[in-house]
């Protein structure tokens, strides 16, 4: 073909591409160097040439917004607050998102909920009494329920006891449920103390009755009533099963010992004497009568029938002793 021809055909191809049929638009001409050489370099590189200044400034736009996403914020978090709450003292512990998200799930869970305020040295005694109550205090010891159970001794349990506990609970501001917790700890330690004192008498009650088996022998029983009827001829007013000496073998020893020495003291100085005499003499009979072996055979059973006859000698004696005897 002609040179001519071809730029001809040349110039209106391009004219047809600058007008768009379908849109009525104009189109830039496509620019299609002819007869060059393949470009040297990678498909990326190549690429890259095509993007030209644009693409150029989208990159760097791109990589400037990756920069200031991963800038750190200005309060040292490691996320970025709206402008009007980053200088907001209430915010600056707030370094990840996570933390404002615990944060604000814990006040979900709070709200709604009492709440006691904080009291210091400086709150009155109303302010300290307000907070305390809050917490389930009383003002009043009468209004404290707290007791002992039936297992302590009753001396705990009367109101006298209970009335000083509460006193102190209501004084020290003690909430109702800790004053039980505390009745309930002291209960166990008096318990356990009681216990283990039981314990220590009981062994010291069989240590002494072992004792007292070995050293008297076959004459234990007889023993032990020779110092029932000597405390009774000495202090009759005085229960020996009941009275702390009682509890006190050496006493007991020391009854069964002195028995010989005054059952048989019959001697009268005053008239006024003989009915004293007598009384002691008819509760030692009284005694004997009472007692189980006083009725069956057995060595038991034979010094309490010469005992017997031993008090009805003498209660015939003192009853014909004249007035007085110098």
């Amino acid at each position: 073909m002609p040179p001519e021809e071809m730029n001809e055909q040349g110039a209106a191809a391009a004219a047809q591409e600058t007008q768009n049929p379908a849109t009525g638009t104009e189109t830039a001409p496509e620019s299609t160097p002819q007869n060059s050489a393949p470009e040297s370099g990678s498909m990326f590189s190549r690429a890259l040439a095509d993007v030209g200044s644009s693409g150029g400034e989208a990159v760097n736009s791109a990589a400037a917004g990756e920069q200031k996403q991963e800038a750190p914020a200005a309060n040292g978090a490691s996320f970025e607050l709206p402008e009007e709450y980053r200088n907001d003292p209430m915010f600056a512990n707030f370094r990840t998102l996570e933390d404002l998200c615990k944060s604000y799930r814990y006040a979900k869970k709070t709200i709604g909920k009492k709440t006691v305020g904080m009291i210091s040295e400086q709150s009155s005694p109303e302010e300290v009494s307000e907070f305390y109550g809050q917490l389930g205090a009383h003002a009043d010891a009468a209004d404290y329920k707290v007791k002992f159970s039936d297992a302590m001794p009753e001396l705990f349990r009367s109101d006298a006891v209970l009335g000083k506990y509460r006193a102190a609970f209501a004084k020290h501001h003690v909430p109702e449920a800790m004053a039980a917790g505390l009745m309930k700890e002291m209960e166990a330690d008096v318990l356990a103390q009681l216990a283990e004192e039981q314990a220590a008498r009981q062994a010291s009650f069989d240590r002494n009755i072992a004792s007292l088996k070995r050293d008297w022998g076959d004459n234990y029983n007889i023993n032990m009533n020779k110092a029932q009827a000597a405390w009774q001829k000495l202090r009759p007013d005085w229960d020996i099963k009941t009275h702390p000496l009682g509890d006190n073998f050496d006493v007991i020893r020391l009854m069964a010992d002195i028995y010989d020495h005054i059952a048989d003291d019959t001697m009268v100085h005053s008239g006024n004497d003989a009915p004293a005499a007598l009384n002691a003499i008819e509760t030692e009979m009284g005694s004997i009568r009472n007692n189980p072996a006083y009725y069956t055979p057995g060595p038991e059973h034979d010094r309490l029938v010469k005992r017997m006859n031993e008090l009805a000698s003498r209660r015939r004696s003192l009853r014909s002793t004249p007035a007085s005897i110098d």
